[in-house]
């Protein structure tokens, strides 16, 4: 098992950041927005920040997609993403 996934926090509260938006965000639960953008550089725990999004939410693990730009791109991508977004509703 790797170490990163084992110690991955998986609470707000065990979620290590500085960033006060991400604060506020959760002071504002269950007024959010429909979708959030999660950007920064590699290692900075945007993922991880993702699945405790999903969690507070009540997603199942199946429903859950992740996207890694940095790979997926181009326009075949992107129709393939909303191809499959329209069709999860």
């Amino acid at each position: 098992m790797n170490l990163n996934l084992k110690y991955r926090p998986s609470k707000i509260d065990e979620y290590i950041c500085d960033l006060p938006i991400v604060e506020q965000l959760f002071e504002h639960y269950p007024n959010w927005p429909q979708a959030f953008l999660i950007s920064g550089p590699a290692g900075v725990g945007k993922t991880t920040l993702a699945r405790i999004l999903a969690d507070k939410l009540g997603c199942k693990p199946n429903d859950i997609i992740e996207i890694d730009t940095a790979k997926d791109r181009g326009i075949e991508a992107m129709r393939s993403i909303v191809d499959d977004a329209s069709h999860r509703s």
